[in-house]
């Protein structure tokens, strides 16, 4: 942003000066002077590749650095009500790719920014600019996002821009739209940061060398979980804790113990908690939509049961017992000291079964009166 500075001259004068054409002029300046510096180093110490990728899978081959090289984000469910995930390399393995090829530069910085108004947030936009020294490869990808934070309540006085509400398993709850604080600022521009910086990078560097990388990341995983799968269980949760998600958040979402989580799930787990380390989103995004999956999913259910009583009751088929009505049956048979009688037959596709309750009741009651 600009500051202006107002001084009066003794001579009653008065100068008018703009903080930000000194700081942007120094700012290309040494952006230039970098720039220039990282081509003359490229020339002088080539890369070699066939090096870069030994060192670059050396990396990938260490346990701890492969918990952090990759992160999942839930993309909903598929038509069969499988949750569905997004994988892919975090910021750490694209910064270890970086690392590992050399000469390639990369900078980000703030190209467009407004303060917002009161029923309005704030935006920035920022570009990431990758190159490669040696191939003079350049990729260039701006950012925008907004200067606000969502909250489930607010101080007193404290007018949001906007409000609405989300499900939260059986209940709805309001969130709130704030303007962001200065430290929550910089911590949503840090993150922007890092998500444009990786992806700008993963666009540049060479295909084969990441899906190698990639590949090793998954090998060295899936062994360290499969190794010691309770250390990895304990130091996911830990790892949890610290961003304040409990044991019994994470059970919930799977919907079992944490101690039958399969190797499958543990390597999920783990690349979940890097997806909320890197800004990607938050556990209660991940909660919010995997309340609003299964509502979705318990919805489909009971237009399919509406959708079947309503054939059945146009053939002249007798409704189908409700769960209640069936367990009252099972009850008064047990307390006769009778068998439970058969239930109603179902209706298949939506056409009524012929009802033969009578007949078999009477066969399975024989020796019994």
């Amino acid at each position: 942003m600009a500051e202006e500075t107002r001084t009066v001259m003794p001579d009653g004068t008065t100068t008018l000066a703009r903080s930000h054409a000194v700081g942007s002029e120094l700012a290309s300046a040494h952006a230039e002077m970098m720039l220039q510096s990282a081509y003359t180093m490229a020339k002088r110490y080539p890369r070699d590749e066939k090096a870069a990728l030994e060192k670059l899978l050396a990396r990938c081959s260490v346990p701890e650095f492969a918990e952090i090289a990759m992160y999942a984000k839930p993309q909903g469910t598929d038509a069969d009500g499988r949750k569905v995930y997004l994988f892919g390399p975090s910021i750490r393995l694209a910064e270890a790719i970086v690392e590992a090829l050399g000469n390639i530069y990369v900078d980000t910085h703030i190209v467009y920014d407004s303060p917002g108004a009161e029923k309005e947030a704030g935006k920035r936009e920022i570009v990431t600019t990758a190159i490669d020294l040696e191939k003079n490869a350049i990729i260039r990808g701006p950012l925008i996002f907004e200067k606000a934070v969502e909250r489930h309540s607010k101080a007193d006085g404290i007018v949001p821009i906007t409000t609405r509400t989300r499900l939260n398993g059986k209940r709805e709850t309001t969130i709130y739209k704030l303007h962001a604080t200065d430290a929550e600022l910089r911590q949503i521009h840090f993150a922007m940061v890092s998500i444009n910086v990786r992806n700008q990078t993963l666009r540049i560097v060479p295909r084969e060398i990441l899906f190698a990388a990639i590949k090793r990341v998954e090998e060295t995983e899936a062994e360290a979980v499969k190794r010691n799968p309770s250390a990895a269980l304990m130091a996911a949760v830990e790892s949890f804790a610290k961003i304040g998600v409990k044991a019994a958040q994470l059970r919930a979402y799977f919907g079992h113990d944490l101690e039958r989580l399969n190797p499958d799930e543990l390597v999920l787990l783990r690349r979940l908690y890097r997806m909320i380390k890197d800004g990607h989103a938050t556990w209660r995004e991940v909660m919010s939509a995997e309340y609003e999956a299964r509502a979705v999913e318990e919805n489909e259910r009971a237009h399919v049961r509406a959708e079947a009583e309503a054939k059945a009751k146009a053939h002249g088929a007798p409704p189908a017992p409700s769960a209640g009505q069936e367990l009252a049956a099972r009850l008064a048979a047990r307390k006769h000291g009778r068998p439970r009688p058969s239930p109603a037959p179902r209706p298949v596709n939506g056409v009524p079964m012929p009802d033969r309750r009578d007949e078999d009741d009477e066969q399975r009651q024989d020796g019994f009166d």
